[in-house]
């Protein structure tokens, strides 16, 4: 399949974007969601390691994880989310921390599992993206 642009301007750029094939769409839909449940799947992983290695029931913070893939015209999200109550603290990890009767309750040591994942996996989706992109006879930029 070859699609042949000619364009003068960005107005002409804006047009041709929103003409786009269908088979385009379908395709990079795919990729969007492969890329988003890849991630939150990565996520979990971490998660449950962290969980085998401490001993630890960690199932709040991985059915915590929520991924969802929202198609729009012309559009694809794709959203990996922690919402635990606990997300943040061991995301970020903790200082020492004691009970109010001086116990220890130690520290957390922060697994920053969902930012770096999700940043590897979307490099990857925009690789794939440019590469759909390149097979229909665009020029894709390696420089944006």
């Amino acid at each position: 399949m070859t699609v042949d642009f000619k364009l003068d301007g960005l107005n002409e750029l804006i047009t041709a974007l929103k003409h786009l094939p269908e088979e385009l769409v379908q395709d990079a839909e795919q990729i969007v969601s492969d890329a988003t449940y890849a991630a939150g799947d990565e996520v979990k992983t971490i998660y449950q390691r962290f969980a085998d290695e401490t001993g630890g029931s960690m199932h709040d913070l991985i059915s915590g994880v929520v991924v969802t893939v929202d198609r729009q015209p012309r559009r694809v999200v794709g959203h990996v989310k922690s919402t635990s109550g606990f997300a943040w603290m061991f995301e970020h990890g903790t200082k020492i921390r004691k009970t109010r009767k001086g116990w220890n309750r130690g520290q957390i040591k922060p697994l920053h599992a969902v930012i770096p994942t999700c940043m590897r996996h979307r490099r990857v989706m925009y690789a794939r993206l440019a590469d759909m992109l390149r097979r229909a006879g665009l020029l894709v930029s390696e420089a944006a």
